[in-house]
């Protein structure tokens, strides 16, 4: 991460539009670490990176997909 105020990540179903976002939390200024969400059901998702929030917009920093099995 770059390390803005704004940045923020956030993890969805891996087929949701980029414009999309579910749960999510601003990243306050970390350059690196973990984030840790409880995901209800099993499926295919996507953590998403944004940056500097909102003058980048939805622009799509990083994206990583993963599968979550019961």
């Amino acid at each position: 991460m770059p390390g803005n105020d704004q940045d923020w990540i956030t993890i969805v179903k891996s087929s949701a539009p980029s414009d999309d976002w579910g749960k999510w939390d601003y990243t306050r200024g970390k350059v690196n670490g973990e984030y840790r969400v409880v995901v209800s059901e099993p499926g295919k998702y996507e953590a998403r990176v944004f940056i500097d929030w909102p003058t980048c917009g939805f622009r799509i920093m990083a994206q990583q997909i993963f599968t979550v099995i019961e």
